[in-house]
């Protein structure tokens, strides 16, 4: 019952010390990959931080439904295991970080989707489009950030300005 999905944010202090957050969805886990896609493109500046990276992906979301959920039990969670969903568990896996700094060269983190591991976050955003058309306006006509970041994003890669490890 339901469209149950997940993304797993991990993350560790090169020390061993680390853990994993699971953000689950019940009814929008067919819709996943745009969620976190479009979260990552909201959060650009926030991509070597897990902690507010975190927080970004989750509010995308449940973006809309604040309202509808905010007294309910039900609809979304944060979990410490892995939950029982419909479709593959989209990973975000940081590179190993100390408490002041990033222990690799690059802080941003991986994604994993479908089996594959996409190091470039914007080759998965880019991939996972599409970022135009009718059903992208229809996506972001009650959201101004999502479609001025989305402009912003593709503006970047248009001019070749990616991450250390893009492509």
């Amino acid at each position: 019952m339901g469209e149950r999905g997940a993304i797993q944010v991990q993350y560790n202090y090169g020390d061993g010390d680390g853990g994993s957050v699971y953000l689950y969805t019940h009814w929008t886990g067919d819709n996943i990959k745009t969620i976190l896609a479009e979260a990552l493109i909201k959060g650009r500046n926030r991509w070597a931080d897990p902690s507010y990276l975190t927080r970004i992906i989750f509010n995308h979301m449940t973006r809309g439904e604040q309202g509808n959920y905010a007294q309910e039990t039900t609809g979304y969670g944060i979990d410490f295991v892995e939950p029982d969903v419909n479709y593959p568990i989209l990973r975000v896996f940081y590179p190993p970080l100390s408490i002041h700094y990033t222990l690799s060269p690059n802080p941003y983190p991986s994604i994993e989707c479908d089996g594959f591991i996409y190091r470039s976050i914007e080759t998965f955003i880019l991939l996972t489009g599409p970022w135009r058309g009718d059903d992208w306006n229809e996506r972001v006509k009650d959201d101004p950030v999502l479609q001025k970041t989305t402009d912003e994003f593709l503006l970047n890669c248009r001019e070749g300005n990616f991450s250390e490890d893009a492509f």
